[in-house]
This record gives structure tokens, sequence and C-alpha cells, in this order.
């Protein structure tokens, strides 16, 4: 009985990419909506145990097992932004280029080329017929869009083309903002803070050692944050 059970999922995996493969070749755009499964089917898992261990213990010292058990916590200020900078070395700066990512990027890559022949050739045809442009084309010639609540910046470290087809609504954890916020630019790339800061964390306890590090707004010099939806605060 598993047997079969097996054979016909096997059926119908098969018979649902035979399906997802002829949308694509009858379809004129993709929009690529993608969340945490697709980062964890890269190596970053938030629920995984083993990656604090490797990366981040002194997290699990501090009560946090993986990544996800830190999300709305009130951690100690050392360790938070210890753990934001290390995050942001790690997850957000210097991950390796995924195969699923890749797989996904030839898939996207491929669409758009021959959808921009397409494009072409109709754009040539109706110069030659003299005929008016069609005023829903878009402007710019790529035909996918990137529509993700992840804030990794798994798609750019994976050489994606994201010139105005990308969107990431929760944010994006190469930035910092006033948690205040004390103006709506209070929006600063955090890569010069964690320059100054890095040196200073201890890779066994995840701690910063000089708080005098811990980023604070240069408009107001009030307390800072990660520019990622987590309140009202969020810019």
């Amino acid at each position: 009985k598993r047997m079969e059970e097996s054979k016909d999922n096997s059926k119908n995996v098969v018979l649902e990419v035979e399906q997802a493969v002829s949308w694509l070749k009858e379809a004129d755009y993709i929009l690529l909506a993608c969340a945490a499964g697709l980062s964890a089917a890269a190596g970053l898992n938030y629920f995984s145990e083993e990656l604090v261990e490797r990366f981040y213990p002194g997290l699990k010292k501090n009560g946090y097992p993986y990544l996800y058990s830190t999300i709305g916590s009130n951690m100690p200020p050392k360790l938070r932004w210890g753990y934001f900078f290390t995050h942001y070395h790690h997850a957000r700066t210097h991950w390796p280029k995924s195969e699923v990512y890749q797989q996904l990027k030839d898939i996207v890559e491929n669409f758009n080329n021959k959808n921009q022949s397409n494009s072409s050739s109709n754009n040539s045809s109706n110069t030659n017929n003299q005929s008016e442009p069609n005023s829903t084309t878009p402007s710019s010639s790529n035909h996918y869009f990137i529509l993700t609540s992840n804030v990794d910046g798994f798609f750019e470290q994976n050489s994606f083309f994201l010139d105005h087809c990308f969107y990431s609504p929760q944010g994006d954890w190469s930035y910092v903002q006033c948690l205040a916020p004390c103006s709506q630019s209070s929006v600063y790339p955090l890569h010069p803070y964690y320059l100054a800061a890095f040196p200073h964390i201890d890779p066994l306890t995840t701690e910063l050692s000089d708080e005098n590090l811990i980023p604070t707004c240069p408009q107001c010099h009030g307390p800072m944050m990660m520019n990622v939806r987590g309140g009202n605060w969020f810019l």
C-alpha cells in the first residue's frame, strides 16, 4: 500500500511540474513570491539549533536555542547588538551562493531572455507596420518581479537582477533605523556600524564588548533598531 501511495505521489509531482512548465511557456511575466522556506532551503533555517550552535553560541547560553526565539525578545543590549552584527556578517554579506537560488535564477533568466527576444521581434514588427505602441507594456525590458518577506538579501547575494523589480515589505537586514522614529528619513546603512563593532564581538559569547559601539540615531541620538518590520516604529 505504501509503495502504491509513493508511486501516486511521484506521478502527482510529475504532473505538477509539467503543469508549471506549461504555464511558464504561456506566461508573459513571472511574479516570484518568496518567504522563509526558500531561505531555509538555502541553509538559513530560523528553527535550526545547529545553526545557532555554529554561529551564535552566546544565544544558546542565554536561552535562545534557535534564531526565531530571538524575535521580540528582551535581550541585554550588548548581546542584542552582538547578535545583530554577527547575523549581518554571516547571513547578509557572507552566505555562500545557494543551489536553490541559482536554479531559480536560471529559470527566470531563461524566461527573461525568451520574452525579451519575443518583445524585440514584436516591436520590430509593430515599427514596420507603423502601428501604435502598446501603452500597457512596461518601459523596463525585465519580465520578472520579486516580492519577498525575507530580509536576508539572498536574491542580491545570488546575483539576481533587481532594478525596478524587487520589493521586500518586511525590510532589509542591511539597514538600521531610529526606534522612535524621529523622522521618516531616519534609516541608515548598517555596514559602517558593523565595520566598527564586529572586531569587538566575542565569538564565544556573541556579545559586543564596547557598549559605545551600539548604534544611536544620528538625528536625535536615541536608540536604533534593525530596519525590519517589528512594530509601529517600522519605516
